[in-house]
C-alpha cells in the first residue's frame, strides 16, 4: 500500500511539474509573440553585425531601441526594397520588432526614409 502511495504521489508530481512547464512555456512565447514599434531617427547602424539603434523623442522623453535584423527581417528604403547597408545614420526609420526567446530584438519589418 505505501509503495503504491509513493509511486502515485511521483506520478502526480512529475505531471503537474510537466504542465506547469508547459504553461510557462506558452504564457512566455505568447510574450515573445507581441510586436513592438518605434519611429525615428537610425542613430547606428552595423550591417556586418546585423544591428542599428532607432531613437525616438516624445512627451515622455528619449527613447533608444537596439535592434538586430536577420533573415525573416523585410526592409525598405524610400519606398523600395532594400537591405541594411542602404539604411544610413539619419534616416527617418519605423521599425516593428518582436522579443525573441534570447531576449533580442529583431526587426519585422524596417522602413527607412532618406533624411532630406
Amino acid at each position: 500500500m505505501m509503495k503504491k502511495a509513493v509511486f502515485l504521489f511521483v506520478v502526480f508530481s512529475f505531471a503537474a511539474g510537466i504542465c506547469g512547464m508547459t504553461c510557462v512555456v506558452a504564457a512566455q512565447e505568447e510574450g515573445d509573440a507581441a510586436v513592438r514599434e518605434i519611429s525615428g531617427a537610425v542613430s547606428f547602424v552595423d550591417p556586418q553585425g546585423g544591428k542599428l539603434i532607432i531613437v525616438s523623442a516624445d512627451d515622455e522623453g528619449e527613447k533608444e531601441a537596439v535592434v538586430a535584423v536577420d533573415s525573416s527581417s523585410t526592409i525598405e528604403k524610400d519606398g523600395k526594397a532594400a537591405g541594411l547597408t542602404d539604411v544610413s545614420i539619419g534616416d527617418d526609420a519605423a521599425v516593428s520588432y518582436k522579443t525573441d526567446h534570447n531576449g533580442r530584438n529583431v526587426v519585422v519589418s524596417l522602413s527607412a526614409t532618406t533624411q532630406q
